[in-house]
């Protein structure tokens, strides 16, 4: 997961606001990158569920390509949840912006995700 600062103050984001769309990118450090679609469908106290659609270039194995869905947690700052086998998706909320990590079998890399209007 990942952590703010030492000293950085972090406001609580009102976790009803999660629900909806939200759309971006994943990009790796190696010049790969792809779409990324979020659903985010229920919010209950600290649980999320939804579902997610990662493009990669390759044919898709496993949560390639297709909508997946997850179940995550949301501590008030981060939404942090994996999709097995292996992809591990981490991303701190900010107002209509998500960025973090993903990290699986054809993907490790940032991701920047919007609030779909």
């Amino acid at each position: 997961m990942l952590f703010a600062a030492p000293g950085v103050a972090q406001t609580a984001f009102d976790s009803k606001h999660l629900v909806g769309e939200w759309v971006g990118q994943w990009k790796s450090g190696a010049g790969s990158s792809g779409n990324v679609y979020l659903t985010v469908e229920t919010v209950d106290g600290d649980k999320v569920r939804g579902s997610l659609f990662i493009a990669v270039a390759t044919p898709g194995q496993g949560y390639y390509n297709r909508d997946v869905p997850f179940f995550g947690v949301f501590d008030g700052t981060e939404l942090a949840f994996m999709v097995p086998p292996s992809l591990v998706v981490s991303v701190r909320v900010s107002g209509d912006g998500m960025r973090g990590f993903v990290r699986g079998q054809q993907t490790n890399g940032t991701l920047e995700l919007d609030r779909k209007n």
